[in-house]
Order: C-alpha cells, then structure tokens, then sequence
C-alpha cells in the first residue's frame, strides 16, 4: 500500500477526531482554509507518483536506458501538468 495512503487515512481520522465536538460553524471556519492545501497537496501528489529515481541504480546501466527514461519522466510531467491544469484550472484561477 502506498504511504501516501496511509498518511491520508491518518490525516483523515484525526481531523475527523478533532472536529467532532465542535459546532457545525466552527468545523466550517476550520476545514475551509484547509480545503485548498488539500487541492494542491493532491494534485502534486499524484503528479510526483513515479519520480521516486535511484540514481545508483541508473548508474549501473546503459546511457540509453537513463535517456529513455528520462524522456518518460519528463513526458509524464508535462502530461500531468496539462492534464492537472484542465481538471483543476478553474481552482487554480480562483487562488489569484
């Protein structure tokens, strides 16, 4: 299981335990600021899913193959981005 569900469950489940006995004004006046951090850790977490790169590992195999995949961590990053920018765009332009 990935980590980063692990610490989403947990960031869940204590903010859940926090916000229980709080009135229903005060939770709102909570959560809101939060909502936009939780957009974009999101959206930078599923873009930074992959970059995990071992550098000694590339080092022991072929130049060609570091290019290749390079040229695929860099495609997916532009992927990523046009693609993060058609989903979230209209939240993005509502944080200027």
């Amino acid at each position: 299981m990935p980590k980063f569900v692990i610490g989403f469950l947990l960031a869940a489940g204590v903010m859940s335990l926090l916000t229980l006995r709080l009135t229903p004004a005060l939770r709102h006046d909570l959560l809101v600021p939060l909502v936009g951090l939780r957009t974009w850790a999101f959206t930078l977490c599923f873009l930074a899913i992959g970059l995990n790169t071992r550098f000694r590992q590339l080092l022991a195999v072929e130049r060609r193959v570091v290019l290749v995949f390079s040229a695929g961590v860099a495609f997916n990053l532009v992927v990523g981005y046009v693609l993060s920018t058609i989903v979230f765009g209209s939240q993005w332009a509502a944080l200027h």
